[in-house]
């Protein structure tokens, strides 16, 4: 998808990201390139947003793919990371709160989807049609490792569903 096709979410965020990346390189006006740690599920759009980025300052972004928790631990031994972006709030406010970050920034907000891989499935009633017995097996993310599988497990919880 080409950054002007988007939907707005995604260029606002593309545009959150690109002041964030600009503030980090206001503190060394001669760096021309960042090293960024990216969460696994937000590679993708990273992807196209550093082409896009790079066409329009000539700054490369050098990405680095991986679990929010390893990069965690990377931080705290010095990696040396200009940029950590990660769904996970409560790793990135316990690196700010240790001293290891600046404080976090929002850049993006996430939503969590409900889908079948059979056709002709009622999905109309949102999480709460879950309790319906025809639905035997439900995948979510791992909620010990991934905000979002943690947000699933809250929904069903809420719902009723388990």
């Amino acid at each position: 998808m080409a950054f002007n096709s988007a939907p707005p979410a995604a260029r606002t965020a593309a545009l959150l990201l690109a002041a964030a990346l600009t503030a980090s390189l206001a503190k060394d006006a001669r760096a021309l390139s960042l090293s960024i740690a990216v969460a696994a599920n937000a590679m993708p759009p990273m992807e196209e947003l550093r082409i896009a980025f790079h066409g329009r300052t000539g700054i490369a972004l050098g990405l680095v793919s991986g679990s929010s928790g390893k990069f965690s631990s990377q931080i705290r031994a010095g990696a040396p990371f200009d940029l950590f972006l990660s769904a996970d709030t409560g790793t990135l406010e316990g690196l700010h709160a240790d001293g290891f970050a600046e404080a976090p920034r929002l850049y993006a907000r996430g939503r969590l989807i409900l889908w079948s891989a059979r056709s002709g499935v009622d999905l109309s009633k949102g999480v709460a049609g879950l309790r319906d017995r025809s639905f035997r097996k439900i995948a979510i993310a791992d909620p010990k490792t991934a905000p979002y599988g943690r947000a699933a497990l809250e929904a069903l919880e809420n719902a009723g569903v388990l």
